[in-house]
């Protein structure tokens, strides 16, 4: 059988060990056989290797645990000092510097410069006493876009939403869409992830429903948008799914293929509609 090298090393350690024991040790007068005190030996270097064994897998339960430590230390920040407009534009100006060096000129990279104006207005979210109280999905929205219910019940054009949710995933996104339902009114929310969903089919459902709230994944909504089945032209808010971690423990930012596909949404869709003033951005 094949040994691993790190098992390996331990078990020639360990039988080094039992080696310098003193073999008289265990005899108590008795003379035994050579093959009993190897087997004898065999045996307690076994022992030795369990232990050791145990000890790594101990250390490497404890430096996951310090990970995750690390992780809880960061979502310990208070909600409000994660959510201002120049914490949020400075932490997204740089998550999206890596996607942009060498695609674009100088000049062109002024162009996409992130301004404070782009994100919502945090000081219309209800204060707390309790710092660390983060609101639901639908208290945030309600929060930063004040004016939602009455816009949901004037918005007449179909396929056009209001408010867009962007999820790391389509499981992520099946999540705030429960969250936010009871904001949505009598209408349904449109479901903009690829998971179990043809394109197709939500081509056909955008053109016959008024959505007000879109909660998807950056890559389905870009498509939608750049084959026209998504208007743009009625939203007025984009929430990022921001401080969740998937199971790596990873960002909304931190996972590449996501990033890649939400930094193309930015410059094809959302970067425009930022700058004509017509829609703010939330990083929730």
């Amino acid at each position: 059988n094949l040994i691993p090298l790190r098992a390996y090393a331990i078990y020639t350690r360990c039988v080094m060990s039992a080696d310098a024991i003193d073999d008289e040790w265990w005899l108590a007068g008795e003379e035994e056989q050579p093959g009993a005190v190897q087997g004898r030996k065999r045996k307690a270097a076994a022992a030795v290797l369990a232990e050791e064994m145990g000890r790594t897998k101990q250390k490497k339960r404890r430096r996951k645990k310090s990970k995750l430590e690390d992780v809880t230390a960061q979502r310990g920040e208070s909600f409000p000092s994660q959510h201002t407009r120049r914490r949020q534009q400075e932490e997204l100006s740089l998550a999206l510097q890596p996607q942009l060096k060498g695609r674009l000129t100088p000049v062109e990279a002024d162009e996409l410069k992130l301004k404070k104006s782009f994100f919502v207005d945090y000081t219309q979210l209800d204060s707390s006493d309790d710092d660390n109280n983060v609101p639901s999905l639908s208290a945030f929205v309600e929060g930063v876009y004040p004016d939602l219910h009455e816009k949901v019940k004037r918005l007449r054009s179909k396929g056009n939403p209001l408010v867009v949710v962007l999820a790391a995933s389509a499981v992520r996104a099946v999540e705030l869409k429960r969250e936010i339902t009871e904001i949505a009114g009598p209408h349904p929310i449109a479901k903009l992830f690829a998971k179990h969903v043809k394109i197709e089919d939500q081509s056909v459902f955008l053109s016959g429903h008024i959505s007000p709230i879109g909660v998807g994944t950056p890559a389905r909504l870009k498509q939608l948008l750049d084959m026209g089945a998504l208007n743009s032209s009625e939203l007025r808010l984009i929430v990022v799914d921001w401080h969740w971690r998937d199971q790596k423990l990873r960002r909304f930012c931190e996972i590449p293929e996501l990033w890649q596909s939400f930094t193309e949404l930015y410059l094809s869709h959302f970067h425009k509609l930022l700058t004509a003033k017509q829609t703010k951005l939330a990083l929730f």
